[in-house]
């Protein structure tokens, strides 16, 4: 079976029904849904499975269910968007019912924490499948159809899944945010929203990540200080970008949660994490530090990069008198 190539999350079913307690949140490897249906039994339940569920979005590595169900499913893609954007897919999968398939695509980690289900087009027979939700795959029974049971109609070959076509992701997102901004204050926008800085924050955290692991809630690098102290250099959304990439959620809603709790006067600031960085490895922070004064300095006019070197060796120059001050003062 070609989904053994991929790290997915599974539950059981039976007669398309996922059916053991919390299973939104509990997920299981092929291997172990494949014993289930085999051996005829799951835990903590009697029900006996005949069929697997793939378990949309974050359980599944960012994996969207896209299932059109009938007729006005596919009329609404192709008024909306044209039937060729389906043509990129590279996981399909039917019930065998007579126009009914879902596609399985991949969504880029910064958009996880915003999506969530959605059904739209007449009848809302179009559903864009999120955390919360999931898709019987082959080939489970199905208990209405004339096989019997689900099947391919593009296998996955073990290459990595294709990503959602723009428009209808685009379409999708600007569901959810509409959504979004009816329930959600409005955060602070940007204090630097430079290239070079952004990849320099980026950068600091990793050194962090990579060194520390994934920290708990709580604490002065915990996780929620270390996102709104990204916050408090590059602003709200850009810091759902960078912390999903380093930190990636658990569940729907995380990161909108820790952000209603940012107070840009009162929260934790990015110099915390510069010192933590310099503990780790100072030789990389210097580095960074360099490759973003020259990033910076490529972004000036001729007259503007003269005037910050002045600048810079004024700093440099007050810093060796303070040191030369110091060392006098303490013999």
């Amino acid at each position: 079976m070609a989904l053994k190539a991929y790290t997915f999350g599974y539950t059981p079913v039976k007669d398309k029904q996922a059916f053991l307690k919390c299973w939104q949140s509990n997920p299981y490897t092929l291997a172990e849904v494949t014993t289930m249906n085999s051996n005829g039994h799951c835990p903590c339940s009697k029900v006996i499975p005949n069929g697997f569920g793939l378990i949309s979005g974050i359980a599944s590595g960012g994996i969207a269910c896209l299932d059109l169900d009938g007729p006005e499913a596919f009329d609404f893609i192709d008024e909306q968007f044209g039937l060729s954007v389906l043509e990129s897919a590279n996981f399909a999968w039917t019930s065998g019912r007579p126009q009914r398939m879902q596609i399985g695509w991949q969504i880029p980690v910064e958009y996880w924490d915003i999506l969530r289900k959605i059904t739209v087009g007449e009848g809302n027979k179009l559903e864009f499948r999120w955390d919360g939700s999931q898709s019987v795959m082959p080939p489970s029974v199905h208990p209405s159809n004339e096989t019997g049971r689900y099947s391919w109609l593009i296998e996955p070959s073990g290459e990595p899944i294709a990503a959602m076509p723009e428009p209808l992701l685009k379409f999708w997102l600007g569901h959810c945010e509409k959504e979004q901004n009816l329930i959600e204050p409005t955060y602070p926008v940007y204090t630097n929203d430079s290239d070079w800085f952004i990849k320099k924050v980026s950068s600091i955290v990793e050194i962090i990540r990579n060194h520390d692991g994934v920290p708990g809630y709580f604490g002065e690098l915990g996780w929620c200080a270390i996102g709104h102290a990204v916050a408090s250099a590059v602003g709200v959304e850009q810091a759902k970008i960078i912390m999903m990439q380093l930190y990636p959620p658990q569940k729907t809603g995380e990161y909108r949660t820790l952000y209603q709790s940012y107070n840009e006067g009162k929260s934790p600031k990015f110099g915390r994490l510069c010192r933590r960085a310099i503990e780790i490895d100072p030789d990389r922070v210097r580095v960074i530090n360099k490759e973003a004064y020259q990033a910076l300095l490529k972004t000036m006019t001729p007259k503007e990069r003269m005037k910050q070197r002045l600048i810079y060796q004024q700093e440099v120059a007050a810093r060796y008198a303070n040191s030369n001050k110091w060392r006098k003062s303490n013999g």
